[in-house]
């Protein structure tokens, strides 16, 4: 995302935000990482996308849990 900062105040006023991009369905996403990186100059983006368009995310659901822990 993007917006205009306005500093001539004395306090931050914000304007109107703008997506950059849209990568869809297609940014991976992790937990425990970033899916992209900044470049220094802050000119560019460094994007992890899946493969393909088949893109799923496991996902593990833990039931009765609370018992589990008791064990």
């Amino acid at each position: 995302m993007s917006a205009q900062i306005n500093l001539r105040t004395s306090t931050v006023q914000v304007g109107d935000v703008q997506p950059l991009f849209d990568l869809g369905h297609f940014a991976t996403f992790s937990v425990n990482r970033d899916f992209y990186v900044v470049s220094r100059d802050g000119q560019r983006f460094l994007v992890e996308i899946g493969q393909g368009n088949d893109i799923s995310i496991p996902l593990t659901l833990v039931v009765n849990w609370p018992v589990a822990i008791k064990k």
